[in-house]
């Protein structure tokens, strides 16, 4: 079933274009919350913090298996030298690491992700600097 928006390409029913306007927007996403969590606007208790760290790492070593899947896709499939099998070969390469590829929808994922952590970090370290002074406060006032 084709996607049908403007960067559908025609040979798989993949909307590319599309994915890459995702990625991108999930990586704008990422920035914000980066800044917001650099800003302190937010904390994360470590608790929850770990839970969503580990999360991120599980999907991150996922990512790098994808990203060596990849690599090899970019590799010649041995098909042979008929001209079929010489299409298959071009569009293998292509969807790996062409225009919009495979590869780089994974890196520009990698990368929003990266910035998430940092993120989730900063919020963490906010959070703990917020009750360390919130307990100061209380054990000052009782004093």
């Amino acid at each position: 079933m084709r996607n049908g928006g403007g960067g559908d390409d025609g040979r798989c029913g993949v909307d590319r274009a599309g994915l890459a306007a995702q990625i991108g927007q999930f990586h704008q996403g990422a920035q914000g919350f980066l800044k917001a969590a650099n800003s302190g606007e937010f904390g994360v208790n470590d608790r929850a913090g770990k839970a969503i760290l580990t999360a991120l790492h599980t999907i991150l070593d996922g990512l790098e298996d994808a990203r060596d899947r990849a690599t090899r896709i970019k590799q010649d499939t041995k098909l042979g030298t008929s001209p079929d099998a010489k299409v298959i070969i071009a569009f293998n390469k292509d969807v790996a690491a062409g225009d919009n590829s495979a590869a780089t929808s994974l890196q520009g994922l990698r990368d929003a992700l990266i910035q998430i952590e940092a993120g989730i970090n900063e919020a963490m370290r906010h959070y703990r600097n917020t009750d360390d002074n919130n307990a100061g406060g209380i054990t000052r006032a009782s004093q």
